[in-house]
Formats: C-alpha cells, structure tokens, sequence
C-alpha cells in the first residue's frame, strides 16, 4: 500500500524536472542577455510605461514657441539677435525662475550692421558709411549678450561624441561635481558619456548667460528614446543637461553629488533630490503621453504684448519650435514624432515632480528571484494539475508577473523586468501540457492496440471452440 502511494506520488516528478529545465534556461538568458529579448523586453517596457504614467504636475514648465504664426509675423528663423533679445526681455520682465533657450547661436548675426557692413565693404572694396545707429546697437550679438546678463538665462548646445569640431573655443559651464563612492567602487564614473568637442554658443553669449547645458538626446538601439543622459565628460569635468543646469539655476544649487557603486553610476544628488541613474548616468524619462501635454505660449504673441505677466511668473521657461522644418522630432514610447524641446520640458518636469523611474542596483537579483519562483510553482502545479486548471493558473501566474511589476513603477517608481518571467511560465505551461497529451495518446493507442489484440484472441478462441468436437461422439 504505502508503495502504491508513494509510486503515485512521484509519478509527475518528470514533468517537475521538464519545468525545471525551462526554468534553467529563463535563468541562462537572462544572465546572458542576447539582443533580440533585449529589444522584446524595450517593447514591455513601453507597455508598462503606457499603462503607468502620471500626468504632468501643476506649475510645470512652460514652452515659449515659435511657431508657425511667430514665423509668418516676424520672418523666418533664425530671426535677428536684437528680435532674440527683445522676446527675452519680454520673459524675463514677467519673473520666471528660469528660461532656458533649446537653440544654438554658434555664428555671428550676419544681419548685424558691424558684421553687414564689414562683409559688404570686402565685397565692394569700397568704404560704407551709415549714419543715425547708435554705437551700442550696432552689433546684435553684444545686445543679446546685454540682455543674457539681466535674467535667469540658460544656454543650450550640443556635444560631439566622435572626434569632430575638437578645435572649436567654447566657453562651457561644467557644474562641481562630489563624487561619493560605496565599497567597491571605481575611482573614476567612467561609464559616463565623454565628449570629443561642442557645437557652443559664441562665447561673448555664454559668458553673459553664465549657465548652459547640453541637449544631447541618446536613443536606444531600436531608436525610440527612453532616456537621457543627465551628465556627461568633457576634458576631465563635468557637464550638466539642459534641464538639470536649468534646474541647478533656478534653485541657486552650486554643486551636486554622484553616487557611485560597484557597477559605476547609482544617483545623482541636487539639493534635497535623490535622481537615480544608470550607469551611464541616464535618467529613464517619465513621459506624460503623447506630445503637447505642456503649456505652449506663442513667441510672437509675447512679442505682441498679448500675454500676461502670470502666465510665466515664478515658472520654469523653454525657448523652442514646433513649427515645421525646425523643430526636431523623436520617437517616444508614446508618440512616433514628439517635439524635441518638450523632451527637456517633461525631464524637468521629471525633476520637479520628484516621480522618477528607475532599476536600483538589486534589480538583476530581483529579476532573477522572479524566475525561479514563478519556475518552482508553475512547474509544481502544472505537473500535478489538468490542462483546464493548469492554464487558469498560468494565466493567473503571468498577469500577477506583469501586474506586480506594474505596481512597482506605479507606485515606487522601480521598474523590475518581468518579460522572462511571463515566458518561462508560458513555456513550462505549452511544454507539460503537451507532454501529458502526448504521454496521454501513446497511452490511449496502448491500450487500443491491447484492446484489438484481446478482440482478436476472443474470436479466435470462439472460432476454435466451435470447431471443436468431442472424441467420442463426434
């Protein structure tokens, strides 16, 4: 008796060991990591971030446009710097915090009358003389410079990440940078992003701003922009984004801390706010949804006098365009063309709001831990269950994987990838079931084939007793 029971016992200890083996090889990619799972676990993400995402907090930034009706009134981009001056005194008469520009005066203003004059005199060989111009206006740039030193102003430009341009002067803001190190730690955050030279501002501009940031825009592999690197080297210093130097500007920050761990970059430190990071120091960007969840302010409706003075009071302010031609579109995992400068917005909005996402260094583990336990129990049960309840529970098994995950990054804002572990549920479910099918149909033919046999003797041995006759009475 107690053999009988112990041989029923063990009976699915097989299908135990199949689910195992699928369970070992969830673990072996997720050490191994292959591409293609790399780019199925980007896509899961993106559902999990559509399914999660907060909307845009109150008091947000704000995007000065221009756009098309700007361009219409006033003339093509890029319009004159005394034009560039003008709208920005009229922001900054309205008290912003901060106003950050995502554009670039890497030329002199051509337009200028010192530079028109100088170039027209080459041309002509001859001299010009113009009569009636202040001295003080006649060179744009050094207007727009005065107008820099009078506000909150932030300057944007952009890295070089392969040896071109290395030769250009630039005059940079790098922003001082306290590197704390846990056990283990390299010297060094390496794994940063270093820069080889810069598209910059004239330097008369930057030293009148006396703040800038870059706007450089990493995708990932697939092309649909998901972070963005928050620092990045340059000659031996560090450099901030536009949003985090804006940030830094608004909030009179002088310095910030990096945290590093054994596998390099864990956060940033602004002030009371606690930014984690990858180890190439990227934010992974909470976005709001599609493009144009920000507030957007006409340029030229500034330029007109027809907007109030609290419309931008107190408010963090960036300068860009939507209008066609200019402004620079990127994938996101909620829209195939958002507006460039309102990645920078929903980064900063990112840093006011507080709601970061990200994968804290025990991610891996967790991960893991993940897979082994949903391949424990999947296989415990599907082996001892039928095929009805063994599926009911697989489905229940990958959504509680997906939706625990879901309410990480809802409410923590922890992210924990749980693609493999759907998979190896899913897997161990099709693969037991189909061996019990298949164990089950050499079974049913077994015993068909018994059956006829049996069919077979029974007519035959009914044939021979018929035959049959007794010796003596025939």
């Amino acid at each position: 008796m107690a053999s009988r029971f112990l041989l029923r016992a063990w009976k699915p200890l097989p299908l135990v060991i199949m689910g195992l083996a699928v369970t070992a090889l969830a673990l072996a990619l997720h050490i191994v990591r292959p591409s293609f799972l790399h780019n199925q676990e980007l896509l899961v993400y993106d559902v999990l971030l559509r399914w999660t995402h907060r909307e845009r907090g109150p008091g947000g930034p704000v995007i000065v446009d221009l756009d098309e009706a700007s361009l219409r009134e006033f003339g093509q981009w890029p319009w004159p710097r005394y034009r560039v001056a003008k709208l920005l005194d009229r922001i900054n008469t309205m008290g912003p915090r901060a106003v950050a520009l995502d554009m670039v005066f890497a030329e002199p203003d051509a337009g200028s009358l010192k530079n028109w004059k100088g170039s027209l005199e080459r041309e002509l060989a001859r001299s010009i003389r113009v009569e009636g111009l202040p001295v003080d206006k006649a060179d744009f740039d050094a207007v727009l410079g005065e107008t820099l030193k009078r506000g909150p102003f932030v300057l944007g430009y952009k890295f070089h990440l392969t040896p071109e341009d290395e030769g250009r002067d630039c005059v940079l803001h790098p922003i001082p940078l306290i590197l704390r190190r846990q056990p283990g730690a390299p010297e060094r955050p390496d794994g940063l992003f270093t820069a080889r030279g810069a598209a910059c501002n004239l330097p008369v501009l930057s030293r009148a701003a006396g703040a800038s940031g870059f706007f450089n825009i990493v995708p990932d592999p697939d092309g649909v922009l998901r972070r963005m690197p928050l620092l990045m080297i340059y000659q031996d210093q560090f450099y901030p984004c536009l949003p985090l130097a804006m940030l830094a500007r608004a909030e009179g920050a002088s310095q910030a801390v990096l945290d590093l761990g054994p596998g390099g970059p864990v956060s940033l430190r602004m002030g009371a706010r606690e930014i984690p990071v990858d180890a190439r120091g990227n934010l992974l960007i909470h976005f709001r949804g599609k493009g144009g969840a920000f507030e957007y302010v006409s340029a030229g409706a500034l330029l007109r006098g027809e907007v109030t003075a609290e419309k931008l009071k107190g408010r963090l302010v960036l300068v860009g365009t939507s209008a066609a031609g200019l402004r620079e579109l990127r994938a996101t995992p909620f829209d195939g063309a958002f507006n460039g400068v309102e990645v920078h917005a929903t980064v900063l909005d990112n840093l006011l709001q507080g709601d970061f996402l990200g994968q804290p260094e025990g991610a891996w583990a967790w991960e893991a831990l993940a897979i082994l336990a949903g391949g424990l129990v999947s296989s415990l049960a599907f082996a001892h269950f039928g095929a009805r309840l063994s599926g009911a529970l697989a489905a229940v098994l990958a959504l509680g994987a997906l939706g625990g995950s879901a309410a990480l990054m809802r409410g923590q804002g922890i992210f924990v990838q749980p693609l493999l572990t759907v998979l190896e549920i899913v897997g161990t479910f099709v693969l037991l079931t189909w061996w019990k099918s298949h164990t089950e149909e050499r079974a049913l033919n077994q015993r068909t084939q018994e059956l006829l046999q049996t069919q077979d003797l029974t007519i035959h041995s009914m044939a021979t007793l018929g035959e049959a006759r007794d010796p003596e009475t025939g």
